[in-house]
């Protein structure tokens, strides 16, 4: 299990999360909730396209067992490109935000010179943090950690180049141990309606660029990762365990098939029900909002991965807000990593049930398959709790008997109904 730790970070003043199979991030708008969810995802960007992190760890175990570094951990190319890491890391929070990495330091009278992020992978008990100095990242340290790793080296002497190199070995380990994720962002339904005329609109002014200076437009990390992500679509007929979800989706709330038509210049996604086939322009907002999960789940999220989704329930009603909290139970125990932003009450007392679900004899659960049964140890979440401007993230617990208890809501509530009553006795 990874945690991340932040400090004076976007809005957040300070906090960690503990990533599980679902973590959920709940709290008013502002409080910090997408600048940790980005983080996350720049995090896992870092490690993206290096080694495996079966293949390290399988390193890493053997150096243990053999009590010293083996020559394939020394000659592994993916660690010795570790020492990159905190350039690689500066360069996807810029990517990621659209923001220079000044700009990720929270504000405010007095406030901080800097941002810190720690990245600890349980298992290793091992810290990495960095701040900003003149506008770059830079490195802290490892603080005591790297010392419990010192013993693997006795065989070859206390070798300060090897040391250095084994923290680097397990830098790797840790960025890798997050890995491949995807991000859908809550802007996802304009992206994927503007997707063609975007690509159109780059491709055409990079053909200028022989001409004249140019200038494309500037986008996220994020929105031009979903964008690329729709244009490599390579539709397949493999029917696995996350295609399966995504026909749950299609049968639970969209009620038709969501699919792509490659035979156009640029991907044309389509919906089509008993009724006909039409361009995602003409289908409701909740077809239109679906439309990006369900193709991820499609053609591009494979088990092992993550998978982060800003406010899942956007543009649908109660009822279906609960076939999607089931979908996400079956994501998590069909092997993909959820994070989901959300402000819904309906979606998190479905997952509440779902835990509750989980220990209850069968005959009492005959509404659920098990695929949507939630155990706590694989729930996480967090409450983003701003106090005079600065966020603070509270972990929430999570049991079997109250599921994830959020005192937000009730709060909510309590205020409107006190109000609703004023309100029907005023003046009598």
């Amino acid at each position: 299990m990874t945690r991340i730790e932040v400090r004076d970070f976007g809005p957040i003043a300070e906090g960690s999360v503990d990533l599980k199979p679902l973590t959920v991030f709940i709290g008013p708008n502002n409080s910090g909730k997408s600048y940790m969810s980005l983080l996350v995802y720049a995090l896992s960007r870092v490690g993206a396209g290096s080694e495996t992190p079966g293949q390290l760890r399988e390193n890493i175990e053997r150096a243990i067992t053999s009590g010293i570094l083996s020559e394939e951990l020394l000659d592994s190319k993916a660690n010795r490109d570790a020492g990159s890491r905190v350039a690689q890391l500066g360069d996807e929070l810029r990517r990621c935000f659209g923001a220079d990495i000044r700009e990720l330091v929270r504000s405010g009278e007095n406030g901080p010179e800097g941002f810190s992020v720690a990245v600890s992978l349980e298992e290793l008990d091992l810290r990495w943090e960095v701040r900003p100095t003149e506008r770059e990242l830079e490195q802290v340290g490892w603080d005591e950690a790297i010392d419990k790793f010192r013993w693997l080296l006795k065989e070859r002497g206390d070798n300060d180049e090897q040391i250095s190199y084994l923290g680097e070995v397990a830098e790797s380990f840790i960025f890798l141990d997050l890995w491949r994720c995807h991000y859908l962002p809550a802007s996802r339904t304009g992206i994927l309606l503007g997707h063609r005329v975007l690509a159109s609109l780059i491709v055409g002014q990079a053909s200028l660029a022989w001409v004249r200076p140019v200038e494309i437009p500037r986008l996220t990390g994020t929105v031009t990762d979903l964008i690329q992500g729709i244009l490599l679509l390579r539709p397949s007929n493999e029917t696995g365990g996350l295609r399966a979800v995504a026909e749950f989706i299609e049968r639970k709330i969209t009620q038709g098939v969501i699919d792509v038509d490659m035979r156009a210049e640029y991907p044309e996604i389509y919906f089509e029900d008993e009724t006909g086939r039409y361009r995602l322009n003409q289908v409701s907002s909740t077809v239109s909002e679906m439309a990006p999960l369900v193709l991820y789940l499609k053609y591009v999220v494979e088990p092992g991965e993550r998978l982060i989704i800003e406010e899942p329930e956007a543009h649908l009603d109660a009822g279906k807000q609960r076939w999607l909290a089931r979908a996400i139970a079956r994501m998590v125990n069909a092997g993909v990593d959820v994070l989901v932003t959300t402000h819904s009450d309906y979606l998190l007392s479905q997952i509440n049930n779902l835990l509750l679900a989980s220990g209850v004899d069968a005959d009492y659960t005959k509404d659920y398959d098990t695929n949507e049964l939630l155990a706590p140890e694989q729930v996480g979440a967090y409450f983003f709790n701003p106090e005079k401007g600065a966020t603070l993230i509270e972990e929430i617990e999570v049991t079997r008997e109250d599921g994830i208890s959020v005192d937000w809501f009730s709060r909510i509530y309590e205020t409107l109904y006190d109000e609703a009553i004023r309100l029907r006795y005023a003046g009598t």
